[in-house]
């Protein structure tokens, strides 16, 4: 080989590679850090934050559509959710919820279903710490009997 033949197999070798460097991803078989546009602090914390907001939302829609059925139709509350349809008014408030989440937020819309089942296990623990708010949001007696554990 002359001198020009191997100047022209190394200059094609390093336009190779120049190549991969202009690229968004790495050459196969490299692997490359992430840079540091990729970590967006305020996406992160939001990613963080919503699934916790939505947990509180789920446990908040079951306390508000019972007390929209207690209230609206002067309706007992029951200790299962088929009575008089507190199943129904709490699943309509969590669509609502969750479309205010969005259709691509599934993390959140799992959330909101966690939180309120864990609303309506955890009722005869929550409602003897908080007797009076919970007396103001549903009716004394159904607090009563939840707080002597008789449902």
């Amino acid at each position: 080989m002359s001198n020009g033949d191997d100047f022209n197999a190394r200059l094609k070798r390093v336009e190779g590679r120049a190549r991969y460097k202009n690229l968004d991803r790495s050459p196969p078989g490299m692997h490359h850090k992430a840079r540091d546009e990729d970590f967006d602090a305020e996406g992160m914390m939001r990613s963080i934050l919503r699934p916790q907001l939505a947990l509180l939302l789920g446990a908040m829609a079951l306390i508000a559509g019972r007390a929209m059925l207690i209230h609206g139709l002067g309706v007992e509350p029951s200790p299962d959710l088929l009575g008089w349809g507190e199943g129904l008014v709490t699943f309509c408030i969590l669509v609502v919820i969750g479309l205010l989440f969005g259709s691509a937020d599934h993390i959140s819309h799992g959330a909101l279903i966690v939180g309120a089942a864990l609303a309506f296990v955890l009722e005869g623990y929550y409602i003897p710490l908080f007797p009076d708010l919970m007396s103001q949001i549903y009716t004394p007696e159904y607090v009563g009997l939840v707080s002597l554990g008789i449902q």
